[in-house]
């Protein structure tokens, strides 16, 4: 077959699919989700896995400050947040955001350390959603959609 012609029929087909996307699932269209990690490569992995199943608008940030200042200004509807951040521990992080009055959205911990997740429960009750590293894309993309709905 012509690569011209495998090329569009390959386009079409996506086009296809994220118009199906849009029609079946509104309400996670048009969310704006916060990435906090200290590594780019994960950053990157997150932010690719969201973007290529919805209109997302994504932010990431590898400084907590920075963050913090953005999550204030404008109120995500989601935050992903790795719990080994440098500067900050997520736990600290996540007390910080909580007592702010602009958010009151969900929060996705992360991390390579599953044993936070029992430390979050204890601080957050049971109802905390925790994924350890390496993220899972499936997993992910479920628990996004969950939180988002």
């Amino acid at each position: 077959m012509d690569k011209k012609l495998m090329k569009q029929l390959l386009q079409e087909k996506k086009d296809l699919l994220d118009s199906i996307t849009r029609k079946e699932m509104p309400q996670l269209q048009n969310k704006n989700i916060i990435i906090i990690d200290d590594s780019p490569e994960t950053i990157t992995i997150l932010s690719n896995f969201l973007k290529k199943e919805s209109d997302y608008t994504i932010k990431s940030f590898t400084n907590e400050f920075e963050a913090l200042e953005e999550i204030a200004k404008q109120s995500p509807d989601l935050i992903v947040m790795d719990i080994g951040l440098q500067t900050i521990n997520g736990l600290k992080l996540t007390n910080i955001v909580h007592n702010l009055d602009s958010y009151k959205n969900p929060i996705l911990y992360i991390s390579a350390t599953a044993s936070y997740k029992k430390e979050l429960e204890n601080l957050f009750g049971k109802q905390v959603a925790f994924l350890t590293k390496p993220i899972n894309k499936k997993e992910f993309l479920q628990t996004i959609e969950k939180l988002l709905k």
